[in-house]
């Protein structure tokens, strides 16, 4: 039955592919055709990796020791991507060919994301819709049948019943969903516990197990991306006469009782240290000498505009284009005599035309601009507002020069500030001259820094019941036996990194390179933006440097979300960087974000979104050489470990400025750090600076880095070059002369590309045999893809809404490679779906076959078999 639906899918997609091509576009030159799509299973694709899986995913997961095993006691790996709203329910039809399709591709995981926001419910949503959730079964089933595991997540974007009622204002989106609230405010948490018993108390009737009882639900999320730790100033002010506001109050309370043993002892903790401020610093801080004194970033006419009128006594900032980095438009007053451990207050006048965050903070006036103090948000709206923000400020480098610093943000609009004041200390504080305990505020933007202190490891704790009573919830309520995390450990810093790794089974992360910024409103897909630069050419490391920081030695390590967004030119340099990068360092899951399947098969595809895998040729031709490399180990794990120890002391004393992150707990080494080993990450008991098992001089290591297999360097500004050479792989990325040799072991490839273009080329063993001795191989070569009619704005950064149409078009790069081995090679072009379509010359003699290809007449992948 199912090699009939197999069948009259393809042949539906071809149709539609054809009528798509008449339609659209003409290709330009130097460009093919190379649609890819999720419904693409052949049984005769020669690229399909699908024997990784050697069976079904019936083998019960755990954790032991620092990795996931299964019930044999072997370990695991894990590859998949995510599915998101109605692609975690896929007709009964389609199913079985997208579960077969990510098996080809080498997934052996399955991330089910955002399918409590509608899709999951009744229309009331008081319980689970039965048609849906009989997708859910059946699409879980296939997986199963192919060898695929699934990562359930259970709150991720659920709208709470009655959440809405509290009318929220847009900005700022600290309780969109519900979160932060959801991890304090019992009503809500009753509704997680009672979700979490409907989905996984489910029997699925295709596997006649609950969902808790199947092997295959791997591992269980609590809450994506989420933490009461995030909750901010701006937060509190908005529920503090709700109640939801009444609620946290009466829990810090509590918690403030335990503490004490009176309540003056607690007005006395908080006012140690305020004995009143001292003179002004800023000697223009009311701008009546003009700008003496000031600075403004991102001045510049046609995006910023600033006038300063020192008759009234105000600077207008007025921002006409949206900033492309977060320190985009900022104003300091510069040359500040800072010291170490104290408490400043600063006051000032400040409006906006519309709501706007602003944020306040002392730092570094140079490079690397390190930030003294808590950065402090205040919303500032069209009338005039008095603001007080008392910060403090930890160890000051010597020789340092300071300023204070208001950062604007990203959104077009006029912000005007006045009578700027800047004085050391803090005046004492009455705290509403309370009579009791349960008559404690919440704090305000003047509370002293031990107020903060005391209130930030309340939230901490607070949260860490939150994950305790969930976890016994699902283990002795609803027998969930597979590992549980709650969330991503730097959601709270590091102490989200504690909760984590004290709580719960693994530690798991979320990151991406250059994330579409959107400067005004949320998601406006007509108004936004990415960085569109190399990885390869990033000076430290980038995303794969600052992940590297959280892994715990002795605990599994997950990445559930990670992608390089459509439409960069440069994404085809993720899956190899990603995939070596993980092995080395002895990572254990690796998901891509995000997966998704639009509309049907007959539908031409394109790309449509900034994440879509399945759309996606530089990303889809690739995943199955990241799936060999990661899953089979190809890239060999680093030999030495170096472990971070942290002490807690150390982050309690940063905790009255805020809840700290790597940066601000590990004196200042650099993102690149730590290559040349493993790194992990403990929080350990006691006080003191941060320890590390390896002089630091041997662990330093920045770009250029170069392990026995992996090589990074940066050859030319703006450019890179990111090569692996293993036995059984060879994998390179980067920005190349034209027809320049690149050299990998006993491979050679060269390209006629401009030297700007990232071109991305891989060559892997399909037999577990080294390349000369192998008798199949795969090979890819992938620059830049879009869609038809696709346009880029001036600068490259957008396409805005102008995202084309069908067929999805890849830049071709005619390439020669040499390829090793004493038998000639028979070189097959692939079509997108991994058929072979063209058999390709190859002349030479042994360990010098060459292959040389135009892609425009044939193909971006191929298969080579001896």
């Amino acid at each position: 039955m199912w090699k009939r639906v197999l069948l009259l899918c393809t042949l539906s997609l071809c149709v539609s592919l054809s009528r798509a091509q008449d339609e659209a576009p003409s290709v330009p030159d130097g460009w093919l055709p190379f649609p890819v799509s999720p419904y693409l299973a052949s049984d005769s694709s020669l690229a399909s990796v699908a024997f990784l899986n050697r069976g079904k995913a019936d083998s019960r997961i755990s954790v032991k020791g620092a990795h996931y095993v299964n019930e044999q006691g072997e370990r695991v790996r894990f590859f998949g991507s995510n599915v998101c709203f109605a692609s975690a329910f896929p007709s009964k039809e389609v199913a079985p060919l997208v579960a077969q399709r990510m098996q080809q591709l080498g997934f052996n995981m399955v991330r089910f994301h955002h399918i409590d926001n509608r899709h999951i419910w009744n229309k009331e949503q008081t319980a689970l819709d039965p048609e849906q959730l009989d997708r859910l079964h059946w699409f879980l089933f296939q997986l199963k049948e192919r060898g695929i595991y699934a990562n359930i997540n259970l709150h991720v974007s659920r709208n709470y019943p009655g959440l809405k009622d509290y009318k929220f204002p847009p900005k700022p989106r600290t309780f969109v969903y519900g979160k932060v609230l959801d991890k304090f405010f019992t009503p809500y948490i009753d509704l997680q516990e009672e979700y979490a018993s409907m989905l996984l108390g489910s029997v699925n009737p295709y596997t006649k197990l609950r969902l808790a009882d199947d092997p295959m639900i791997a591992v269980v999320e609590l809450n994506n991306e989420n933490t009461l730790m995030n909750m901010s100033m701006d937060g509190l002010d908005i529920i503090r006469d709700k109640d939801l506001g009444q609620a946290l109050q009466a829990q810090w309370s509590q918690w403030l009782q335990k503490k004490y043993p009176t309540l003056d002892a607690v007005l006395k903790q908080w006012n140690t240290g305020c004995d009143g401020v001292g003179d002004e610093m800023l000697a223009n801080g009311s701008f009546a000498a003009g700008e003496t004194g000031w600075s403004f970033e991102g001045r510049k006419p046609g995006a910023c505009e600033v006038k300063v009128d020192a008759e009234k006594g105000l600077c207008r900032v007025d921002i006409t284009a949206p900033g492309a980095v977060a320190w985009a438009y900022q104003v300091h007053y510069l040359n500040l005599p800072l010291r170490s451990k104290q408490s400043y207050t600063v006051r000032f006048r400040g409006r906006s035309e519309e709501a706007r965050r602003v944020s306040v903070c002392l730092r570094m006036a140079h490079a690397p601009w390190d930030v003294y103090t808590a950065q402090v948000p205040v919303m500032l709206g069209p009338e005039w507002q008095d603001l007080e923000v008392v910060i403090g400020t930890n160890e000051l480098p010597a020789g340092a020069k300071h300023r204070l610093s208001f950062s604007l943000g990203l959104a077009t609009g006029v912000v005007e500030l006045a009578a700027v004041s800047l004085r050391e200390g803090a005046d004492p504080k009455d705290f509403g001259k309370p009579a009791g305990f349960a008559e404690l505020p919440l704090p305000e933007r003047g509370s002293p820094e031990l107020f903060w202190k005391d209130f930030r490891r309340f939230l901490f704790e607070t949260e860490c019941a939150y994950v305790q009573r969930m976890r016994k919830h699902l283990r002795e309520k609803v027998g969930v036996t597979a590992p549980i995390v709650d969330t991503q450990a730097s959601y709270g810093g590091l102490y989200g990194f504690m909760r984590e790794t004290r709580l719960n089974d693994y530690v798991d992360m979320h990151s991406y390179w250059q994330h579409p910024v959107f400067p005004n409103r949320p998601w406006d897909g007509n108004d936004w933006y990415i960085g569109n630069t190399p990885l390869s050419a990033a000076q430290n490391g980038g995303t794969l440097g600052g992940l590297a920081r959280w892994r715990h030695p002795d605990m599994p390590y997950s990445l559930s979300e990670y992608d390089h967004p459509t439409p960069s030119e440069h994404q085809s340099e993720m899956f190899p960087m990603l995939s070596s990068f993980a092995a080395y360092q002895d990572w254990d899951a690796l998901y891509q974000f995000c997966w998704e399947t639009q509309d049907t098969p007959d539908t031409p595809p394109r790309l449509k979104g900034y994440f879509d895998m399945a759309y996606n040729p530089a990303k889809s031709l690739l995943a199955p050489f990241a799936a060999l490399v990661f899953r089979r180990g190809l890239v060999a794990p680093a030999a030495e470990q170096v472990i971070l120890e942290i002490p807690e002391g150390l982050l309690e004393s940063r905790l009255p400025f805020g809840f700290p992150g790597p940066s601000s707990a590990l004196d200042g080494y650099p993102e690149s750090a730590f290559f040349t080993a493993r790194l992990g990450t403990r929080v350990v008991p006691g006080d003191g600076p941060v320890r590390v098992n390896k002089s630091s001089a041997a662990i330093m290591a920045g770009i250029p880095w170069q392990t026995p297999q992996i090589s990074w360097t940066h050859p030319a500004e703006k450019r890179g070059r990111y090569e692996v050479n293993a036995p059984q792989v060879r994998m390179l990325t980067g920005q190349f002369e034209t027809g320049a040799e690149q050299h990998l072991g006993d491979v050679l490839f060269r390209f006629q590309a401009s030297a700007d273009s990232t071109v991305t080329a891989a060559l892997v063993a399909l037999d577990e045999q080294p390349l000369a001795q192998s008798r199949r191989m795969l090979l890819c070569v992938v620059s830049s893809i879009a869609n038809s009619g696709m346009k880029w704005d001036e600068a490259r950064r957008s396409v805005a809404g102008h995202w084309g149409k069908a067929p999805v078009i890849a830049a071709a790069v005619p390439f020669t490679v040499q390829l090793p081995g004493a038998a000639k090679p028979l070189v097959r072009a692939l079509n997108p779906a991994g058929e072979p379509i063209a058999d390709l010359p190859v002349a030479g003699q042994a360990d010098r076959w060459e292959l040389q290809a135009d892609p425009a007449q044939s193909s971006l992948w191929f298969s080579i078999s001896r």
